[in-house]
């Protein structure tokens, strides 16, 4: 995000007038945008057409994080014709053709080779390279508009037939240098489609021998790591830096302090000597989550109305077999001159004291469950004012409208026929 702010000053500082930064989507960075960007709309959260306008309607599409291990948003942008630009780190910078649909960092190390080195001068590292490369995009209209071309032609290559393929030549690949296995002991790539689609078992029993085969050949120094289809694979960790473009490096470090309450210290000083590094305490992962998973908080609210429904359900049954029962008892009342607000009050007080009941139960077995989950499972566990009042006014809201109808239908009833009701 702040490199972003930084182009966008960079962009302005240098003289740069027609353009203008278009971002989609929502995030718990958005406001912190809105306030520092000056030339950009913010869209919200786009679908369908909207979406694939608003990819259409870019010129460049610049994208510099270094953590994405693949960058489906790149992808995207490509198939709708826009050329992007991307870091050197990371996954985006394997989807794109260097110099040809987009330009990435170190060219010389990751580019291709002929017409796909015609920008290997330009680097994309650094909010700064960012910038120069940016600009030098933005001077080059004819340049651009073959890239668009390209960018294209680029995205036609990620079809499932293409993808499986990669994934088989892996495979092939991986044996070769690792385990030393020469390549005519392995089926075609077509010959294994066609079993996989002819044979289940033996599809399994082909994916697990070439499991085995590669962790047989396991030596110091190796990662694992899974593909798709289910097995796995145990390769140098130089091989997966180098795949990475990020050679003798790593991208996060976990940081224990031995004393909690100075961990904001801890992180003050390691932003003075790491400037460029991202601080994450474990205490906000929970906020990030819940921001940066839209279909979870979708999911979460709709369990919440599915609650809420049920509750008001029972309280609805459960207050009509009340009524029921107690008819005679509605009859007296009735005869000894209460009012229909008063007997409806008594059928609705007696809900929202069950209904209060039930969360102030919730909330009981909530604070219970907390350090249990906390020693066995060692999960902390927040409980927060504000959910919690939400829940509580929900479970009055269901017990208070489930509780109307049997409500008003006592009240409602005649004098006579309820003292003779058997």
């Amino acid at each position: 995000m702040r490199s972003l702010v930084e182009l966008e000053r960079g962009l302005t500082g240098a003289g740069a007038g027609d353009f203008r930064f278009l971002i989609v989507g929502c995030g718990s960075e958005r406001e912190w945008l809105e306030r520092r960007k000056r030339r950009a709309e913010f869209t919200g959260v786009l679908r369908g057409e909207a979406l694939a306008r608003a990819y259409a309607n870019l010129d460049l599409f610049v994208f510099p994080s270094q953590t994405d291990t693949f960058g489906n948003v790149v992808l995207e942008a490509q198939a709708s014709g826009v050329p992007c630009l991307v870091s050197s780190r990371g996954g985006p910078k394997s989807i794109i053709r260097t110099g040809r649909t987009g330009r990435t960092g170190r060219t010389g190390r990751t580019g291709r080779t002929g017409a796909d080195n015609d920008a290997s001068g330009l680097a994309a590292d650094t909010p700064r390279e960012f910038l120069e490369a940016t600009l030098g995009l933005m001077s080059q209209p004819e340049k651009l508009s073959r890239m668009r071309e390209a960018a294209l032609a680029r995205a036609r290559e990620f079809s499932w037939d293409g993808v499986f393929e990669q994934v088989y030549q892996t495979y092939e690949d991986c044996l070769r240098r690792i385990a030393d296995v020469s390549t005519d002991s392995i089926l075609s790539p077509q010959r294994v489609a066609a079993d996989l689609l002819l044979n289940p078992k033996q599809r399994l029993l082909r994916l697990w021998n070439w499991k085995a085969a590669l962790l047989s050949a396991c030596v110091r120094g190796t990662v694992f790591f899974c593909v798709n289809i289910g097995a796995g694979m145990m390769i140098p960790l130089q091989t997966m830096q180098e795949a990475l473009g990020a050679a003798g490096m790593c991208s996060m470090f976990l940081v224990k302090c031995e004393r909690p309450e100075e961990q904001e210290e801890v992180a003050r000083r390691l932003v003075e000597r790491l400037p460029d590094s991202r601080i994450i305490f474990t205490r906000d992962l929970p906020v990030l989550f819940a921001h940066g998973f839209a279909a979870f908080n979708v999911f979460l609210e709709a369990v919440a109305a599915l609650a809420m429904t049920i509750s008001l359900l029972i309280i609805l049954l459960t207050t009509y077999t009340t009524v029921t029962e107690r008819t005679r008892q509605i009859g007296i009342l009735k005869a000894l001159g209460a009012s229909k607000r008063f007997i409806a009050m008594v059928f609705i007080k007696e809900s929202l004291l069950v209904s209060a009941m039930g969360v102030a139960g919730g909330l009981l077995i909530a604070l219970i469950a907390r350090p249990a989950l906390a020693a066995w499972a060692g999960l902390n566990i927040e409980i927060e004012a504000g959910y919690t009042l939400c829940a509580t006014l929900g479970g009055l809201a269901s017990g208070l409208i489930g509780a109307i109808y049997p409500a008003l239908r006592a009240a409602g009833q005649d004098a006579v026929e309820a003292l003779s009701y058997e």
